[in-house]
């Protein structure tokens, strides 16, 4: 699929996201039917929770914005089929999110 496919014609969107310390990529999954944010981390040992949330929290935020900016409810996104995960959310509430806590673990880090 093309890197400049709309965000309305498709159900999933994935975002490599370097953390803060510059040393550990996260990967966020965009589940669009959803309406949420699943946080792949696969060095929970070290990388903890409460760093990965703070992380995350900006895109939280942000993608309701361009979700809006979009025109994606405009457009009535095709791949939404179900828009109860929308139902009486703001266009501008932030996103839910989760980290996902079973997935495979990195032992030690790579440099």
């Amino acid at each position: 699929m093309a890197c400049n496919t709309l965000w309305w014609d498709v159900d999933h969107v994935l975002l490599p996201v370097m953390m803060q310390n510059r040393v550990h990529w996260i990967l966020l999954h965009f589940d669009i039917v959803h309406r949420c944010l699943n946080v792949f981390n696969s060095y929970r040992k070290v990388i903890r929770d409460n760093h990965i949330r703070k992380t995350v929290k900006p895109y939280v935020e942000i993608i309701s914005y361009l979700l809006h900016h979009s025109g994606f409810y405009k457009a009535g996104s095709s791949s939404v089929v179900d828009w109860s995960a929308y139902d009486g959310k703001d266009p501008f509430d932030e996103l839910d999110f989760q980290i996902l806590g079973k997935i495979p673990q990195q032992y030690q880090m790579l440099v």
